[in-house]
């Protein structure tokens, strides 16, 4: 049933706004009428709550392994911070992965996927380590020590970034070599460990974000770049995987907007200064791509061109020699936003954290509050999305993923573990911008897939 049908439909039926008054007495299907056109109004652009939990578990080896780790302090069951999601499909078999960085002592697996098996809740299943669990020792550098976010390719691999950090929120101890970390999600096999030299990072370094950039052209996937933010560095890492080598760029809008370190977030106030956070990779249509980026501390979104990036000699001896071909947005967010991600008609969705709500953005119109769009708005659902991707369901729709984790009562210590706190939520996304400004209108875009008298006007110069 096309329920934007039945709206349209309803709304003939019962006739405009202005045309109905407090006193009219409706029958029984003009009352199914109304309550249609509410479903319409208030329900059809809503993500869907997939999966919950007030704190995770995990499939152990056996009961008697799993109850060692809780003696030991290996698993304290509250601890545990989801803290992003991305999804594998093909051949009507899904993988749907979760990372749990070490942010505090007792987290046994920071990698993992979503399992068939439940403890108790039909929506709170247990998670499984990724690849297993021999790759989850604590200080085992040749395994995976923290891993915040990932990133799956279009060629059936999945990107991680580990930071080697354990015990981030409480006193930070880097016990492994920052590393990137590539596996064929068929095999579950590890094709690429890259080790990320001194040279390329500061001593507080802690590398939050990974963006995968796919070059090539024939479908080989060899050609292909990421991208790495340095949340406390202040910069970004290009790793080059056909040559296995990296650099480290710079540029002023890494940094923390210092009037943007304070927040307030559902009755939660604290100070971060975090710099870049936010990766969001344009498609790539055969041409440049742009890569979309902010900071935590800040209420801007930047972009700058990938062929940029991709061009050490902009950045040897940790000069940046392009500084202008980096852009920022003349105007502001009413908030902060952390993950971003950028579909393949060019726009961008954010979740803007003081407000609980998921909004988006068309790329090819002005950063401007009046083209932002609010497609959904949950306060207890929608509090802090701390990671977002776009992946091709099995049924061939690109669908959003959002996973929200409360991080702001992590930051206060006020986490309550016998509520909900980490979600898991997911829409098709031409469900979500339909009928909205993010739309695509095909009739607007060129053969190559920009609008037609496109001009770089979205950013100042």
């Amino acid at each position: 049933m096309n329920d934007y049908c039945i709206c349209w439909e309803a709304t003939g039926f019962l006739g405009t706004a202005s045309e109905l008054n407090t006193n009219t007495v409706m029958s029984p299907p003009e009352m199914l009428v109304v309550l249609l056109l509410l479903h319409c109004a208030l329900g059809l652009q809503k993500l869907d709550l997939l999966y919950q939990w007030k704190g995770v578990d995990f499939v152990f080896p056996s009961q008697t392994t799993k109850e060692a780790m809780l003696r030991s302090g290996y698993y304290i069951q509250d601890n545990p911070i989801p803290l992003d999601v991305d999804v594998w499909n093909q051949d009507g078999e899904e993988k749907v992965f979760v990372t749990l960085p070490r942010f505090k002592p007792g987290t046994p697996a920071t990698l993992t996927t979503i399992s068939t098996k439940r403890n108790g809740d039909n929506m709170s299943p247990l998670l499984v380590p990724y690849p297993d669990w021999s790759w989850h020792r604590e200080g085992v550098c040749d395994g995976i020590t923290s891993v915040f976010r990932v990133q799956v390719d279009a060629c059936g691999r999945l990107w991680v970034i580990d930071t080697g950090m354990v015990d981030i929120l409480v006193k930070g101890r880097q016990i492994c070599p920052h590393q990137i970390l590539v596996f064929d999600i068929r095999t579950s096999k590890l094709v690429t460990r890259y080790r990320i030299p001194e040279e390329d990072l500061k001593s507080n370094s802690v590398l939050p974000t990974i963006a995968v950039d796919i070059r090539d052209t024939d479908g080989k996937c060899r050609d292909a770049f990421a991208y790495v933010a340095d949340v406390t560095g202040f910069g970004l890492i290009v790793y080059d995987a056909r040559h296995n080598r990296s650099w480290r760029v710079t540029s002023n809008y890494f940094y923390p907007y210092p009037i943007s370190g304070y927040f307030d977030l559902n009755g939660e106030t604290f100070d971060l200064m975090d710099g870049v956070l936010g990766l969001g990779m344009g498609p790539n249509k055969g041409d440049d791509t742009k890569l979309y980026f902010h900071s935590l501390a800040s209420v801007r979104e930047s972009w700058v061109l990938t062929s940029v990036l991709r061009n050490s000699s902009n950045f040897k001896d940790g000069l940046n020699v392009v500084p202008r071909k980096f852009h920022v947005s003349a105007e502001e967010r009413s908030s902060q936003t952390a993950a971003i991600v950028v579909d393949e008609n060019e726009v961008l969705f954010f979740n803007l954290l003081k407000s609980n709500t998921l909004d988006c953005w068309n790329t090819r119109k002005p950063y401007t509050k009046n083209n932002f769009v609010e497609l959904d708005h949950d306060d207890d659902l929608l509090q802090f999305a701390s990671g977002m991707k776009i992946s091709k369901g099995k049924d061939g729709r690109w669908k959003l993923w959002a996973l929200t984790c409360r991080f702001q009562k992590h930051m206060t210590g006020t986490i309550n573990p016998r509520e909900v706190n980490y979600r898991i939520l997911s829409a098709p996304v031409d469900q979500l911008v339909r009928g909205t400004a993010c739309e695509a209108k095909s009739s607007s875009l060129t053969s190559s897939g920009r609008p037609g008298g496109y001009r770089p006007i979205v950013f100042e110069q």
